[in-house]
């Protein structure tokens, strides 16, 4: 029995890293948005060390990201977020600080992620979320 726990465990690791990044950022955007939605942080198995950096970072510094979150939102005249659109830029701002992927490439890759998950024309706010993070970055 503990054989096949093993087995089992080492086919679902081996699993984990044949998931493209795409891919795991859309299940780590899902996580924020279960933390938001129900207070409480649900792990995935299929998430490499990057998004799991990246989620250790929004669980110690969550507060703090939502605040400025709502900072920034203010200053781009734009009052009113559903959880996922929230979900998303708290991700976003979590990336931006850990400072490992460029920000023109997190706007492509967010601008792609609220098309799809976002309600209509909120990915035009992205690239403005991103120039404000960036110029009142207190990371």
């Amino acid at each position: 029995m503990i054989y096949r726990k093993n087995t089992m465990l080492n086919r679902l690791l081996q699993q984990r890293y044949s998931y493209s990044q795409k891919y795991q950022r859309e299940l780590a955007l899902g996580i924020v948005f279960q933390y938001i939605y129900y207070e409480k942080f649900f792990s995935s198995l299929y998430l490499r060390g990057y998004f799991t950096e990246v989620l250790n970072r929004i669980i110690l510094k969550y507060y703090d990201y939502n605040e400025d979150v709502w900072n920034i939102i203010y200053r781009a005249n734009f009052f009113v977020m559903n959880y996922m659109e929230r979900a998303l830029l708290i991700l976003l701002l979590a990336e931006i600080d850990l400072r490992k992927v460029p920000s023109n490439l997190l706007v492509y890759i967010y601008i792609r992620l609220a098309k799809k998950y976002c309600r209509k024309n909120f990915h035009k706010l992205v690239p403005v979320f991103v120039s404000y993070a960036e110029k009142n970055s207190q990371f």
